[in-house]
């Protein structure tokens, strides 16, 4: 820390990283919930596209501390993984749907919409140092 950073300064810049991180855990919780309202097809292509998304917006929105803060309880695991629990038992207990698409939820939620934000996230990295 230089003479110059305070504590506040340092919170701040620590939140404003933090807020570039969110866009996997809101994919993931967003396609859960889809899952739950729709089917599991439909929930993964909303966990794909909000990833997406939100991975080249989230990187030059500057929200308020307060929201970042909000955000980070909001996307945090105990909630994502609850929402994404809850998604694959409604996938595999209706009738229509069953063990097969839940599966696939799960692998896909939990494991490739966190892969394809880290991917997002390495090609705006990417980006902002070739510029």
């Amino acid at each position: 820390m230089s003479g110059r950073d305070t504590p506040a300064s340092t919170a701040a810049e620590i939140l404003r990283q933090l807020w570039r991180t969110l866009a996997p855990p809101l994919g993931t919780e967003a396609g859960a919930i889809v899952a739950l309202l729709a089917t599991a097809v439909a929930g993964m292509a909303a966990g794909l596209v909000v990833v997406v998304v939100l991975g080249l917006l989230l990187p030059y929105l500057r929200p308020p501390d307060g929201l970042v803060r909000a955000t980070v309880l909001v996307a945090g695991p105990p909630l994502r993984y609850a929402l994404l629990l809850v998604a694959v038992g409604k996938t595999w207990l209706a009738p229509e749907q069953g063990l097969v698409p839940a599966l696939i939820l799960l692998l896909v939620l939990a494991f490739v919409v966190p892969l394809v934000g880290f991917l997002v996230a390495q090609a705006i990295a990417r980006r902002d140092r070739s510029a």
